[in-house]
């Protein structure tokens, strides 16, 4: 693994620790809900529960973030992404989270990293052209 490499792993493992500071929470993505309304009465409805939570979660999640990787340097191409996720979180709670989290993310991780590339994305959002999404 080359130097650069190496970096480029270190800086991923910093920013998606639960630990690096985005002021951001973990939430249970409705298990608690699930569990208080009786639909999780056994080991295997909770396993059924799990499952299905990360099928969702990778069934959506997982395109915007490969194709945010790729089109990394293309703004343009990240806005009009920006903007096919917003209007894909319906859920006024989940798309709220995303664009807290998501500022949260870009905040940090300008002050952190020092990158241009962030920093325009962060004046994007503060212009109001970017809805800024996790």
């Amino acid at each position: 693994m080359s130097s650069l490499d190496a970096n480029s792993l270190l800086n991923l493992l910093q920013i998606s620790d639960s630990a690096f500071p985005t002021g951001s929470f973990a939430h249970s993505g409705g298990l608690e809900a699930a569990y208080q309304r009786g639909f999780l009465s056994s080991s295997e409805k909770v396993q059924q529960f799990l499952l299905a939570s990360l099928e969702n979660a990778g069934a959506f999640s997982v395109p915007f973030m490969r194709e945010a990787h790729r089109s990394w340097v293309d703004l343009e191409a990240i806005r009009s992404l920006d903007c096919v996720l917003n209007a894909s979180l319906s859920n006024h709670v989940a798309n709220r989270a995303s664009t807290q989290q998501g500022r949260s993310l870009i905040q940090t991780a300008c002050a952190t990293y020092k990158d241009s590339n962030l920093t325009e994305v962060q004046n994007l959002i503060y212009d109001g052209k970017l809805f800024g999404h996790q």
